[in-house]
């Protein structure tokens, strides 16, 4: 019996309700069955079926009658007798209710002596009376429970007991019938239970409903936040201006790549950002909107703060208010030097609106007093819809790809330009799907706990990356760049945002400029190259052929002539070499020997080259932080930079000016954002070089670091210099910026990271063994060793028969019997032939399917006790193996002295 005696009146007041019509309902329905059955089923039978069902009616209703009877003439007095009859009442129901369904469930008995149709119609009986008595009598769940299994459990039971597959199937479907009865008459009870509740509980509703007004605004105000956060934080530019150009709303994005303050926009209108000659366009653009209503999407040209010009492709949509346009939006994305991007995820308010709906439909019947604030809390509402309206509609406008994760890396938002890229109709589709397994997992082949754009929703972080494979959810995959950042709601991580943009077509665009460009640096190559090398030709062809004609001429010249005409011609010729090693440092064959050095000191031994290089018309300024950090790079390439950005200031300058150079300390403790840089948080040593120059025009300053590009006259230069420093720089694992402008100079900036205390260690020793080296030497090369050269025999290769006969011509000016081949097969032979040769003396690159490693490895077979000296033209660390005995080698062209000391060397050893 119910503790709660309300609950128990509101279950016999319904029962008392019901009870007429079930009455009539059941004697009605048993009529018309027995009108089915009457041809078919004996009639002692039907007659004792009919009786039984007269017999359950006409109890129930006899029993209402009398119930009405006692509730009219009974006083207050026997409140506790009428509380105490109804208690009795429901127990009597549920029997009442088990007994009417068990006569119903009876009939089964009927079904093998009637007819097919007749059995269906029966049996369509038995179930539309469960179904009614799972509402009629939901008010006490036994008694519709008890009605619904006597009527249907015969029926399965008989069902099941024929042995067939069609009959198998009815009692299947008749469970699963009588199961979602059962349920409904659950779910019904349950609604009951609630309306009695809800009447007993409207006292307290104007409590509750002012509170969740108050939780409604605080929670507007927090969605609100969430979608200033998101619109701030996106890569996109982003604008809201009225429709007379004030400036309502610019996201950091416009701010940063603009150059405007916040202070700054109070006197300016969109149009004074706009670059005069697209004023008229733009114009004519708002002119249209305001007319046909729609949205527009165009290209022009803004004019940033400090008058730098910025192409975008603009999105504009109008807003109108009783049919005036009222402002615009407008999202803007820079086509010139694309950047990387970053969205944060708009969370859903569905809880929020759940509530203020279900509250709004309960307080149909309160008060009238409470409209007001019923009034205030739909307009919170509506507010809010709007919000949510507008920021769906700026993000849906948008190209880049956003969607939003939970902590569990599932889907809680995605626009439409995401839903596209990954193979989906409709965001919708998106929402928990695991973005990880979806997109990126297939690309880099991790789980969630490696994998990088993850992290963004497990703890605070940001990431990005301009290459990387998304997939389509059909397989298919595609090339992004992404920026990634976390939701962090009161210091904890709830979600994360990803922004991402497909970069195919860009990939395709960026590998045609490159095939283009390919043939603009072969025509600037060729000529800055063939300028330099022809006129070093014709330093060493003029002193040669002086050298060559005086005898033929009669003339007699003096040793000092000679040896000036010689020493001419082999200057021309190293600078020649210094050119081919340049050549081979842009394209990566020559590779650098770092050391750790202290910058300071290289710089103050270099000054007076650097004055006496750029002449007496530049003051040059030098400031050196004290102490210095070390660095880790290769001297001679930092002492090639340095020169060649001082000589490309003199050249700015036009010979006259002043160059700063200035080599400090920092630290960073975050990321330092350059235009065109990102320098990461460290320790670094910064060289800065500062002109007074001409300076670089906008237009040509993102060119400066390219291969074979200069602002020279043709023939002036080869455009390798800055390239060379930006090759050293970035093998340094270094970073360089440059700033410049018409008219105020240039400065360029390296940052060279500070060298660990393992390193400078590692530095200081291997100084100390150049410096042991040096002490054993004589003029930069080896002391002579005791050996006769007579008694020595090498063997020369080499397939180029003038650098053969030099070869040859030199080893035996030193006394040595000299044998010759012009490939690694004739080498051989000349082995097999002449044994006792001490040293075989080769080039690597060579014909006929053997090079110089392979017959340094033929002949260490045949006899490891003969020395292997070879030659090329290349840098010899990037063309030889990554082994412990490696051959030695020499850098072409070979001076006869360092060819000398390097034979003496081996042949000693």
């Amino acid at each position: 019996m119910p503790a709660n005696h309300d609950i128990y009146r509101e279950k016999v007041a319904y029962l008392a309700r019901q009870t007429p019509s079930n009455t009539a309902v059941t004697g009605g329905v048993a009529l018309f069955t027995s009108a089915i059955l009457w041809h078919f089923v004996p009639d002692i039978w039907l007659f004792l079926w009919m009786m039984a069902h007269l017999a359950m009616t006409s109890i129930a209703y006899v029993r209402w009658r009398r119930s009405l009877s006692k509730n009219r003439w009974i006083s207050s007095s026997t409140t506790e007798a009428r509380e105490a009859g109804k208690k009795r009442f429901l127990p009597l129901a549920v029997g009442w209710a088990t007994l009417s369904g068990a006569v119903w469930g009876a009939s089964v008995f009927f079904l093998p002596i009637l007819p097919p149709t007749e059995q269906l119609a029966l049996i369509i009986v038995m179930a539309c009376m469960a179904s009614g008595a799972s509402s009629t009598l939901a008010a006490v769940p036994l008694a519709a429970a008890g009605f619904i299994l006597a009527d249907l459990v015969p029926a399965i039971i008989y069902f099941f007991l024929q042995g067939t597959f069609i009959y198998s199937a009815l009692g299947v479907m008749a469970v699963i019938f009588a199961l979602a009865l059962l349920s409904s008459t659950r779910t019904v009870y349950g609604y009951f239970l609630t309306a009695a509740h809800n009447r007993s509980e409207n006292t307290a509703l104007l409590e509750r409903i002012r509170d969740e007004r108050k939780a409604a605004a605080k929670t507007l105000s927090q969605s609100e936040e969430r979608y200033s956060d998101v619109v701030e934080t996106m890569g996109d530019m982003m604008i809201t201006t009225s429709a007379s150009g004030e400036f309502l709303f610019v996201n950091r994005s416009w701010r940063e790549t603009m150059g405007y303050s916040t202070a700054d926009l109070a006197g300016l209108k969109f149009l004074d950002t706009i670059d005069e000659a697209h004023r008229d366009k733009v114009l004519e653009i708002t002119r249209q909107i305001a007319v046909t209503k729609m949205d527009r999407t165009d290209e022009f040209m803004f004019r940033t703060k400090h008058g730098r010009p910025v192409w975008v492709e603009a999105s504009a949509n109008p807003m109108f208010e009783d049919d005036r346009l009222v402002r615009i939006n407008g999202i803007f994305r820079d086509i010139g030097l694309r950047k990387n991007m970053e969205r944060i995820q708009h969370e859903t308010q569905a809880q929020l609106q759940q509530r203020v709906s279900e509250a709004t439909s309960e307080l149909a019947a309160i008060n009238a007093s409470l409209q007001l604030e019923v009034t205030e809390r739909r307009q919170a509402e509506r507010a809010w819809r709007n919000s949510e309206t507008q920021l769906r509609l700026i993000l849906d406008s948008t190209v880049e790809a956003i969607y939003g994760v939970d902590r569990n890396g599932r889907c809680t938002f995605a626009n439409s330009a995401c839903a596209r890229l990954l193979g989906f109709e409709d965001a919708s589709e998106m929402l928990g799907v695991d973005m990880h397994r979806l997109a990126h997992a297939p690309a880099d082949n991790t789980n969630g706990e490696t994998c990088a754009i993850c992290r963004v929703h497990r703890e605070n972080t940001r990431r990005q990356a301009d290459d990387e494979k998304f997939h389509h959810q059909n397989g298919g995959s595609f090339p992004v760049e992404y920026s990634a950042g976390s939701i962090v709601r009161d210091g904890e991580v709830i979600g994360g945002v990803i922004a991402f943009l497909d970069i195919t077509q860009r990939r395709m665009t960026e590998e045609q400029l490159r095939q283009s460009q390919k043939m603009e640096a072969i025509g600037q190559l060729t000529g800055g190259i063939a300028h330099d090398f022809n006129n070093l030709l014709a330093v060493i062809v003029g002193n040669l052929d002086l050298l060559s004609s005086a005898p033929e001429k009669g003339l007699e010249m003096s040793s000092a002539v000679v040896r000036k005409r010689t020493q001419s011609a082999l200057q021309a010729a190293e600078r020649a070499s210094a050119l081919t090693q340049r050549l081979l440092t842009f394209s990566r064959k020559k590779m650098l020997s770092p050391q750790t050095i202290n910058p300071g000191e290289l710089v103050s031994e270099m000054s007076e080259m650097v004055r006496g290089t750029l002449g007496g018309g530049v003051k040059i300024d030098i400031h050196l932080d004290a102490p210095l950090w070390n660095v880790v790079v290769d001297p001679s390439q930092f002492e090639n930079a340095l020169l060649n950005l001082a000589i490309n200031a003199r050249d700015a300058m036009a010979g006259n000016g002043v160059l700063t150079i200035e080599v400090k300390n920092i630290f960073l403790d975050a990321p330092l954002f350059l235009p065109r840089l990102q320098v990461p948080a460290g320790d670094y040593v910064k060289l800065g070089l500062r002109d007074t120059g001409a300076g670089i025009r906008p237009d040509i300053l993102d060119k400066v670091f390219e291969p074979f590009f200069t602002t020279k006259d043709m023939g002036q230069g080869t455009g390798l210099g800055l390239s060379m420093v930006f090759g050293f720089v970035e093998q340094s694992n270094g970073f360089i910026h440059l700033d410049s402008g018409p008219d105020i100079g240039t400065e360029v900036s390296i940052y060279l990271p500070r060298a660990a205390e393992t390193e400078a260690e590692a530095g200081a020793g291997a100084g100390a063994d150049i410096a042991e080296s040096e002490k054993s030497s004589v003029n930069g090369f080896l002391k002579p060793c005791p050996i006769s050269p007579e008694n020595i025999r090498i063997l020369v290769v080499e397939d180029d028969p003038d650098v053969r006969q030099s070869s040859v011509a030199q080893i035996s000016e030193l006394g040595y019997q000299v044998l010759c081949a012009q490939d690694g097969p004739g080498a051989l032979r000349q082995l097999a032939a002449n044994p006792g040769i001490n040293l075989v003396y080769s080039d690597v690159m060579m014909p006929n399917g053997m090079n110089g490693l392979a017959l340094a490895g033929r002949i260490r077979e045949l006899d490891s006790r003969i020395k292997i000296l070879l030659c090329t033209g290349y840098e010899g660390d990037a063309i030889m193996p990554d082994e412990a005995d490696k051959p030695a080698i020499l850098q072409k062209p070979v001076r006869k002295a360092v060819l000398a000391a390097k034979l003496q060397e081996m042949l000693r050893a």
